[in-house]
């Protein structure tokens, strides 16, 4: 390998300060903004009626009436009331920059969908202040069962491939769906562009009697308001990437009274908020049958989860389940072989207080403990003691580099901004999701990023020699009876209602210590004891979910069944074409031993970049020093991968504070932001974005990295603060700064 020189060696240490430091720093979320934002200055107004559309003031140069028709043409404020039988709005293709005010509105369609945002648009949908608007379509509104219907749009809301709609404002929206879905968002594609959905703010109320309240193909943040869904499947449903919350704020209310299944994604991050579920099947599902080789995540890192299911997993991971933070409740009435908690992955609790409780006579799962955990009523279910044959002892729910998520949703630099011939960030041409098929062509016995190194099978916090955790061979707990768990002192460290009939109880929280004795009661009377531990375990279970067995795990804690990778494309990952705009900053990357694979094949070039994971690149950028201090974090283990990494952060000045919250995602201004300041803090001259503060860090680190060709707008006129960034924008970040 050639040798960086000297100065390339300094440049690369301050980089990793400049951008650790970032970490410590809240930036602006669109939760934390105002959910109106829109200026009513000059907005064309138009009030429908069962006999028509009046325009009532404004500019409507850009707006065409056909009847009850109303489309919309040119970017502007619409401001839109009345009520009407059988009416409908519709922004047309490829137009952006448009603001549809809802100010009290009733709008039944009587074929098609009451609003439809056709292809690469960007429209906002607000709700006003102090309204109540009603949106109805009918069972014609499904091409399904009226082929001969060519109006069908299958969603009272639709927004087409390459949209990107926000749904927003302080009043409410009610969607009763009689043809298919209540929202449907579409995908990215290369034509249409980027595609994403976003709720802040609204009141939204969603009755779907057909399909799913919610159904998204690339990406779907709620960050702030109250969604309130009934739906006949999916509650809410993301093909890709589906995120509740965003750190550093309250979140939203999310309550699905009715459903098959709760919230299902690909990928799906819980960080804040306010959820309720009520299912028959899942609550929570990270799955998707027509993705091959992907790596799906369930991470919860906040929030308040309180669910319950009939005949479903509780919580069902097709990869890996991480709890990290927040307060998680989940029982399943099922007698059989579905669990509060499955995943054929590793379940990873390292914070936050679980409790999950089923009716079966036990749970089998794969977990790795960063806290303490008791178990009443598992019996053999949960193993024994010792560690999870053939694990390595870090936490084995912490993904390795990329393995959290990507947000394919994420809009590429430079989608209309961009200056010519110059790739969008993030895009390669290949579809997400391509099963992996190469090798990274990284030293043999080289652990994958994320990986601790360690000696497998050496079970976290040293302990190999203690009993797992458990009680009694069963329990029984009666839906609607009081229980609560004591510790021997009498003190009581968890009390709630049964949500269903259960005969176990597992329960992990700060406040339990390892080897102490707890007590669980049910409607006062003494069920069980059972002893605290942070033991792993390892055991069969009965399959679920969306079918596919978990990963095999040889005696040397290396996965068994890694293929051959083929040669040809010149770096040895599979999902990094030799063509693609990422590819020279990967191969950087690597061989500068920032960062490997996230497996021995692939790169995982479109997941999103967590704090835990940039840190690691910046940790080893500086040279991998050994930090001297104590752990300050409560929620960063010894055995993570990436403690060091945040310990030395920490010594350093970059981060400061007791919760490190490593599973967050890495934003573009935190990125951009700190890439400046690295670079001295200049002034800069050029583009303004709208959605970059005037006068800010931000604003002026933005006009910074376009002028530098770090990267570019999202559009013209937009940067995109808070979208998250994925490893192949992060690599190309740091590769073009460095260079």
């Amino acid at each position: 390998m050639t040798k960086a020189s000297p100065g390339k060696r300094i440049w690369a240490w301050v980089l990793t300060a400049a951008l650790a430091v970032s970490l410590a720093v809240p930036l602006l979320t669109p939760a934390a903004r105002a959910a109106e934002e829109y200026d009513t200055a000059g907005a064309a107004s138009f009030v429908f009626s069962d006999s028509g559309i009046t325009a009532a003031e404004g500019d409507y140069g850009g707006c065409k009436i056909d009847g009850t028709a109303l489309t919309i043409q040119d970017a502007g404020v619409y401001s839109v009331s009345g009520s009407c039988a059988d009416g409908s709005i519709k922004v047309k293709k490829g137009v952006t920059g448009v603001t549809l005010i809802l100010s009290g509105l009733t709008l039944t369609s009587a074929d098609t969908a009451p609003i439809t945002c056709a292809k690469s648009t960007g429209v906002t949908i607000a709700a006003a202040a102090g309204t109540v608007n009603t949106l109805t379509d009918s069972a014609k509104n499904n091409d399904e069962t009226y082929p001969d219907n060519e109006n069908a749009e299958n969603a009272v809301i639709k927004c087409k491939d390459g949209s990107q709609v926000t749904i927003c404002g302080t009043g409410t929206l009610k969607l009763r769906a009689n043809g298919k879905n209540g929202i449907k968002s579409g995908a990215t594609t290369d034509t249409e562009g980027e595609a994403w959905l976003k709720v802040s703010g609204v009141t939204l109320e969603i009755e779907a009697g057909v399909n799913d309240g919610i159904n998204a193909e690339q990406l779907l943040e709620i960050t702030g308001g109250t969604v309130t869904v009934s739906a006949a499947d999916d509650g809410i449903h993301c093909d890709r990437v589906l995120r509740i919350g965003a750190s550093g704020t309250d979140g939203p209310t999310v309550t699905v009274e009715k459903c098959c299944e709760g919230l299902e994604a690909a990928e799906l991050y819980i960080v804040s908020g306010t959820v309720v579920i009520h299912a028959e099947d899942d609550c929570l599902n990270a799955a998707n049958s027509d993705l091959t080789g992907y790596d799906f995540v369930l991470d919860i890192s906040g929030g308040t989860l309180v669910m319950d299911t009939t005949s479903g997993d509780g919580i069902d991971s097709n990869g890996t389940l991480t709890i990290s933070g927040g307060s998680v409740t989940v029982w399943t009435g099922n007698t059989a072989d579905n669990q509060p908690l499955d995943a054929d992955g590793t379940i990873s609790i390292t914070g936050g207080t679980v409790l999950a409780a089923g009716g079966s006579a036990g749970m089998g799962i794969k977990l790795n403990a960063g806290q303490p955990y008791v178990v009443f009523g598992a019996g053999a279910q949960m193993g024994g003691p010792g560690g999870m044959g053939g694990q390595s002892g870090q936490n084995p729910g912490t993904p390795p580099d990329g393995r959290n998520g990507q947000t394919p949703g994420t809009p590429p630099d430079g989608r209309n901004g961009q200056a010519s011939g110059t790739p969008p960030d993030g895009q390669n041409g290949q579809a997400p999701g391509t099963p992996p098929d190469g090798r990274n062509g990284q030293t043999p016995g080289t652990p994958p990023d994320g990986q601790s190194g360690q000696n497998p099978g050496t079970p976290p916090d040293g302990q190999n020699n203690s009993s797992a955790a458990g009680g009694a061979s069963s329990v029984s707990v009666s839906s609607g009876s009081t229980i609560s768990i004591q510790n021997s002192s009498g003190s009581t460290v968890y009390t709630g209602t049964a949500l269903s009939n259960a005969g176990y109880v597992f329960f992990s929280s700060p406040a339990l210590t390892s080897g102490e004795s707890y007590t669980l009661t049910s409607a006062g009377t003494e069920l069980a004891q059972a002893q605290a531990g942070t033991d792993s375990t390892s055991t069969s279970r009965p399959a679920g979910g969306q079918g596919g067995a978990a990963s095999s795990v040889s005696t040397s804690g290396t996965t068994s069944g890694t293929a051959n990778a083929p040669a040809g494309n010149g770096n040895g990952f599979s999902d990094v074409p030799s063509g693609a705009y990422f590819a020279d900053a990967v191969n950087w990357a690597v061989k500068q031993k920032i960062t490997s694979g996230t497996t021995d094949r692939t790169f995982s070039p479109y997941q999103t970049c967590t704090t835990a994971q940039i840190l690691t690149f910046l940790w080893r950028a500086a040279g991998s020093p050994e930090p001297a201090g104590e752990n300050p974090f409560t929620d960063v283990d010894e055995s993570a991968y990436y403690c060091k990494a945040a310990l030395w952060a920490a010594e350093q000045g970059l981060i400061s504070g007791t919760r490190f919250q490593g599973g967050s995602p890495c934003t573009r201004a935190q990125t951009v932001t700190y890439l400046w300041k690295l670079a001295g803090s200049p002034a800069a001259d050029g583009a303004a974005f709208t959605d970059v503060p005037a006068g800010t860090d931000q604003a002026q680190a933005a006009a910074w990295a376009l002028s530098k060709g770090v990267t570019n707008g999202t559009t013209a006129a937009t940067f995109a603060p808070d979208n998250t960034c994925t490893r192949a924008q992060i690599v190309t970040f740091l590769y073009r700064a460095m260079q």
